[in-house]
């Protein structure tokens, strides 16, 4: 697996003609255990004031663009995409949200408090959530 930062050039430069890039987009889509996240949003305003607030979610995916659209080393890429309702516990939903990169820049004193309130609201919701995730797959081939 390569490691793409700005731009395609480790990507361009591995794979031969007819060769395929293939990059997934995850988006939280509206749906699932509403109720959980608007009271989760607050909570993540307190410990994350940097980060932009929650506009209204979307129901389906929303195609995105990445580097390999711009490439013209790459032909336009094929999108599929899904939807599914993934199923957390308080300890599974909050390892999840310790892999985001806006949690991981935390200080480990605001990253712990945010991490354990989430999962303390979580067990008010009964102990388990369900998140609506929407997956963009994105296949271009090297021209």
């Amino acid at each position: 697996m390569l490691e793409i930062g700005p731009g395609t050039g480790q990507a361009t430069a591995a794979l031969r003609p007819g060769g395929v890039l293939v990059t997934v987009t995850t988006q939280h889509l509206a749906g699932g255990t509403e109720a959980f996240f608007r009271e989760a949003w607050p909570v993540h305003a307190r410990h994350e004031p940097d980060e932009p607030q929650a506009a209204a979610l979307p129901s389906t995916p929303v195609p995105t663009r990445d580097e390999a659209d711009d490439d013209p080393a790459f032909a336009p890429a094929e999108r599929t995409m899904f939807i599914d309702d993934v199923p957390f516990d308080a300890a599974g939903h909050v390892a999840l949200l310790g892999t985001y990169s806006n949690v991981l820049g935390l200080r480990p004193e605001p990253r712990a408090a945010l991490l354990g309130e989430i999962a303390a609201l979580v067990e008010r919701h009964g102990g388990r959530i369900v998140k609506r995730s929407g997956y963009e797959l994105r296949v271009a081939r090297r021209r």
